[in-house]
């Protein structure tokens, strides 16, 4: 594998990666029952705890995909 496409590859699933946590965040942010363990009651510090993973991933995904398919990295 070359350089160029091993970075692609290690580009896309970080890509990937921030795009899942990102949405597992903003879930936990509107139905918390959706990410908490079976039985478990969503409280505040469940909430809290979702606006911090938010507040991290969020901006993290926008960097990524910035840096993914601006023009200088497609045309590597």
């Amino acid at each position: 594998m070359t350089t160029i496409k091993a970075m692609r590859l290690a580009s896309l699933v970080t890509a990937i990666n921030v795009l899942v946590a990102s949405g597992f965040s903003i879930a936990a942010i509107f139905r918390p029952e959706a990410v908490v363990p079976a039985g478990s009651i969503p409280t505040e510090a469940s909430l809290l705890l979702a606006m911090y993973a938010a507040a991290r991933t969020i901006p993290l995904a926008l960097f990524a995909l910035a840096a993914t398919t601006s023009e200088r990295c497609l045309r590597c």
